[in-house]
């Protein structure tokens, strides 16, 4: 099975701007490179959810799918 994802950006600002986190005690300014990785696992997780959802895998696939995911991408904050 295949899947296919676009994903659309408006170009109405193309001016580059600092990604900034917060957490509890800090603020920590994100990198293009790791709010890139960021992205990129949220999308495919999004997807996998769906893809539960819908019966099409497992909830044991799903955290395969996860685990495997986090080592690919290395997001900063993965699934919260």
């Amino acid at each position: 099975m295949l899947l296919f994802l676009a994903i659309v950006q408006k170009a109405e600002n193309t001016v580059a701007m600092p990604v900034i986190l917060k957490t509890a005690s800090e603020v920590i300014a994100m990198t293009d490179e790791q709010f890139n990785r960021e992205s990129r696992y949220r999308v495919a997780m999004c997807i996998a959810r769906t893809m539960l959802h819908d019966g099409l895998i497992s909830s044991d696939d799903y955290h395969i799918i996860d685990k495997t995911f986090i080592e690919k991408y290395r997001p900063i904050y993965g699934e919260l």
